[in-house]
């Protein structure tokens, strides 16, 4: 008997009609239709609702491919909700899709085996064996997020996959699970140059006894594992890794460098005299690294040290040490910040200015008004000191040097040569904001500008 006007998914719910759940869920004229229909029948769990909500599934994902993204994206989640929901039954279905041609519903097939959780594990460990790639690929992923240690052995023999992404999806499932059985393998991947990033996360998941082979992926040729190892060893925050992290800064790479620091950040104090230590390095990207990670941490005791850094003789610690002062933004810093101001080097004094700026003390307005006028590359980096110490700290203005930045106009600030002309490009400095605030402080004090 054909449905005149939209189903009702309430009563059909309440009456337990898989068909008539089942009939609603291609329903095209109100899109809460389906998504209820499907909603209802993961709720009652019936068998017979699994391959329809398939349908819907790869339905859903197809037009999202389509570029129905609100709708569709809805209707996806809610399928793979249902499915999750329905438990046994659906797990064969879920591994067959799990070779599906759409990303979508691979990654939707997953998620359900996931929610299934315990009852999709012994198919999903046949399923690493399966002859499609793409089905492997899928359990080892699934098998990761159920966690479950039954998969251990299993994941470790995927290891040895002959397609990467296989091995690739299996180390970082076991280090999901976080099962130290898997340790020694997982070190034997560091020296497959095809999983050897995920290999490492996955050591850094298994927390504490995987320390050493952490430090010692550090040194590690590929950027990448170091970058990983060292943000691992962040998180495991084992006191033993803080010189190996503190070498790492030879690398000298960026990404690295970051981690590095991140990691150092999250150790904490105990970190701290080490790094100071380093700032004496031969090695100025030793030196360079201690500046930022020291900043990063932010503890007081490196203020001395870092000051004397200002007068280190190559430009990027001093750089990294005037950043790092601002950071921890200590105002014993403000006079050898002020003094860095006249740096050789234009990069020196724009951080020194925007340290002084985080410092927040009245008594930088002189120097960076100078600067202001005089550097046509720094002078944009004193005016936003400038605004930011008036927003902190007005009070501590003298008067004269309100009434000067009342008066500061003109400001252009260099930064490169044209591409057509050659000439030095300019642009022009906003200062309506700091000059607003300070002539808002002078009416405050009921001083004219």
């Amino acid at each position: 008997m054909p449905l005149f006007g939209p189903p009702n998914v309430e009563k059909l719910k309440a009456k337990r009609n898989i068909k008539g759940l089942i009939k609603a869920l291609p329903y095209e004229k109100d899109s809460r239709v389906p998504q209820d229909a499907a909603e209802a029948l993961g709720e009652i769990g019936d068998p017979r609702a699994v391959e329809p909500l398939l349908a819907a599934l790869r339905d859903a994902a197809r037009r999202v491919s389509f570029g129905l993204f609100s709708e569709a994206e809805d209707m996806l989640g809610t399928a793979t909700e249902a499915l999750g929901r329905m438990g046994a039954p659906a797990v064969e279905p879920l591994i067959a899709a799990l070779e599906d041609e759409d990303q979508r519903v691979r990654t939707a097939a997953v998620e359900a085996l996931a929610k299934i959780g315990r009852p999709a594990v012994d198919p999903l460990i046949a399923a690493l064996r399966d002859e499609d790639p793409s089905i492997r690929q899928g359990a080892a992923r699934a098998l990761g997020r159920i966690r479950d240690v039954q998969a251990v052995e299993p994941l470790i023999a995927a290891l040895k996959d002959e397609e990467r992404l296989v091995r690739e999806n299996a180390a970082q499932a076991l280090g999901q699970i976080g099962d130290a059985k898997a340790m020694e393998l997982l070190i034997v991947a560091l020296k497959d140059v095809s999983v050897c990033r995920s290999a490492a996360w996955a050591l850094g998941k298994i927390g504490e006894p995987a320390t050493e082979p952490l430090m010692a992926a550090l040194k590690h040729k590929d950027p990448g594992v170091c970058q990983e190892a060292a943000k691992a060893l962040g998180e495991i925050g084992d006191l033993r890794a803080i010189k190996p992290l503190i070498a790492t800064f030879r690398v000298n790479n960026t990404f690295v460098d970051d981690s590095v620091t991140e990691a150092l950040a999250k150790i904490g104090r105990p970190a701290v005299e080490p790094l100071i230590a380093a700032l004496r390095d031969e090695d100025p990207s030793i030196r360079q690294g201690a500046a930022r990670a020291l900043g990063g941490i932010g503890d007081v005791q490196a203020v001395e040290p870092l000051i004397a850094a200002l007068k280190d003789e190559e430009r990027l610690v001093r750089e990294n040490a005037a950043q790092a002062l601002g950071q921890i933004g200590d105002a014993k810093a403000m006079e050898p910040l002020t003094a860095a101001l006249s740096d050789e080097h234009s990069f020196v004094c724009e951080y020194a200015a925007q340290a002084l700026g985080k410092v927040g003390d009245g008594r930088a307005a002189t120097p960076l008004l100078r600067l202001a006028a005089s550097h046509r590359f720094a002078n944009r980096s004193a005016i936003i000191a400038l605004q930011h110490v008036l927003e902190r700290a007005a009070v501590s203005f003298a008067p004269d040097d309100l009434r000067a930045i009342t008066r500061v106009s003109g400001v252009f600030r260099q930064y490169g040569l044209d591409d057509v002309t050659g000439l030095p490009a300019t642009e022009k400095v906003d200062c309506s904001q700091v000059k607003r605030l300070a002539r808002q402080e002078l009416s405050r004090r009921g001083l004219e500008a």
